[in-house]
């Protein structure tokens, strides 16, 4: 009772507070304006520092891992498993671009994705590739790929059951940024096991980029990796798509407050028609106008994802 009377002094005007809430008072205005100013640095200036701290190398691979699953649930498709080997590839190809400075399928010394799959022995039937640079949030990621048919394709395609991603930081046309990779894949057992009666025996040709020859598909190895899988990895689902996603979950926390103030200023305004308090209704103005600024500020602030120049994806299918 003792905090439900605290809540009503701070939110709804009442002849206990003079029909004035003390949220909405000008010390109080004062000192929520300074706590927005501060998020807003913290995300201004901390987000580029985290990235070049590797933060983004640890949490996105498994915030776009979740999101990529759930893109694939949607479609009417079975989830993604995470998988080491994948991810040593993808590392090794993400290495490979920033070291070079180069954003492309296929490498200046003509390596082409299935290179990196090779490079770690992993033997597959069905494989795919996705880039992406020149971004802050991994919900952008994430919609750019959708976006595309050709890595739109690639994410909810049915055949494949293990996914690897993994980032690296360079520079690319004299600018920081991160390169993500990330390899779908499905080992031969499971392409076996998954394929209809129908499906042909005879090796495919590749799909891939514009840029990768035909010849370029890949010449199974002996070894079969890909069985061996990693644990979901720490943080996937909400929080680490938040902590990954800095622009989204700082305007969804501006949105958040906006709307509530708004709708206890129209409580204020409205509801109790004693309400005479020009500092009551300037505050609420005040908070909500700093709250809505700071989301158009952030929204005009955020890189556009860039994809391969050629607008494609790379995958390749293997007999079995």
């Amino acid at each position: 009772m003792k905090r439900f009377r605290k809540l009503k002094h701070y939110l709804i005007p009442h002849a206990g507070n003079k029909f004035k809430p003390a949220l909405l008072a000008k010390e109080s205005v004062a000192i929520i304006v300074l706590i927005l100013f501060v998020i807003e640095g913290v995300y201004v200036i901390g987000t580029p520092l985290l990235q070049k701290t590797g933060f983004t190398a640890a949490v996105l691979p498994a915030a776009l891992a979740d999101m990529t699953n759930k893109d694939r649930v949607a479609a009417g498709n079975a989830k993604l498993v995470f998988d080491a080997h994948l991810a040593k590839a993808a590392q090794a190809k993400a290495n490979d671009m920033a070291a070079k400075s180069y954003f492309a399928h296929v490498s200046p010394d003509g390596k082409t994705p299935w290179h990196w799959l090779d490079l770690v022995g992993y033997n597959y039937s069905y494989a795919g590739e996705n880039l992406a640079i020149n971004f802050s949030d991994s919900i952008d990621v994430e919609e750019a790929w959708m976006n595309s048919p050709e890595h739109h394709a690639n994410i909810v395609k049915p055949q494949y059951t293990r996914i690897g991603i993994a980032t690296a930081q360079g520079v690319y046309e004299g600018k920081d940024t991160t390169f993500v990779v990330q390899f779908f894949a499905t080992p031969p057992t499971e392409a076996v096991a998954s394929a209809a009666p129908t499906k042909s025996k005879t090796p495919k040709a590749t799909v891939a980029t514009a840029a990768a020859p035909a010849s370029s598909a890949p010449a199974q190895v002996s070894q079969v990796l890909g069985a061996e899988v990693a644990p979901a990895p720490v943080g996937a689902g909400a929080v680490a798509t938040a902590a990954s996603s800095p622009n989204h979950t700082v305007t969804w926390v501006f949105g958040i407050f906006a709307a509530f103030v708004a709708v206890l200023l129209g409580i204020a305004v409205f509801v109790k028609s004693k309400v005479q308090y020009l500092e009551v209704i300037l505050g609420g103005a005040v908070l909500i106008a700093i709250a809505l600024s700071f989301i158009f500020l952030n929204g005009n602030t955020v890189s556009a994802v860039q994809l391969p120049r050629d607008g494609q994806a790379a995958s390749v299918s293997l007999a079995f």
